[in-house]
């Protein structure tokens, strides 16, 4: 699902934020269809990988920061759940999984949070036209970071990755920035919940919201 809207929605001359860019395999293909990217992953393994790939498809229009994007500016223990490329559930401040699991660190890093916002005021970043944020649970952090984007730039159509937990809350405040929920799909693990009779809403899935 994630694939087929951004490639309907990627083309040339569109700045889009990969949040969550793990590896960069949404990053490369924005890229390759002339996306101006910013990938934004602060797990060392995941982002080591994901220069590799950038190399490796000799892409010069995407810029990776390693800073971890939060609603405030400051220093913050980031928690790895696996140092392995390729691995998500690592978490900024806490160490809660996207489920509400405690889990025990392999290892914590100081990492520098920093907001959206931020970014734009410093002008190190240009805004975007399209976003898709997926960081295992604290996607509604890095919404709040970037308020100043969705008021006064606000970009065309954003994807956020949304678990029960927090579905009523994000819903609400994509509402309030005028954002519509327009579609939302599921992974092979969700469409498996689904067939199994769990209300959709109990479900994490990924939601496109457009203005």
């Amino acid at each position: 699902g994630t694939f087929q809207w951004l490639l309907a929605e990627c083309k040339p001359g569109e700045v889009f934020y990969d949040i969550g860019a793990n590896i960069g395999l949404y990053t490369v293909v924005a890229a390759k269809h002339g996306a101006m990217v910013y990938a934004f992953e602060p797990h060392v393994g995941n982002a080591q990988s994901l220069l590799q790939n950038i190399h490796l498809n000799e892409l010069d229009q995407v810029r990776v920061l390693t800073s971890a994007l939060h609603w405030t500016t400051g220093y913050v223990p980031f928690h790895y759940a696996s140092q392995k490329p390729g691995s998500s559930g690592s978490q900024l401040g806490h160490t809660q999984s996207e489920t509400g699991q405690e889990f025990i660190p392999v290892a914590t890093e100081l990492k520098h949070g920093i907001t959206i916002d931020e970014l734009l005021n410093r002008q190190v970043i240009k805004p975007a036209t399209l976003v898709k944020l997926d960081v295992d649970g604290n996607e509604l952090m890095i919404l709040r970071g970037m308020v100043g984007l969705l008021s006064y730039r606000p970009p065309r159509s954003i994807q956020v990755e949304v678990h029960p937990v927090d579905r009523t809350a994000i819903l609400e405040f994509m509402g309030g920035y005028g954002y519509g929920l327009v579609e939302r799909h599921y992974t092979a693990i969700g469409k498996r919940h689904l067939a199994d009779g769990v209300p959709p809403d109990e479900i994490t899935h990924n939601a496109i919201f457009r203005v």
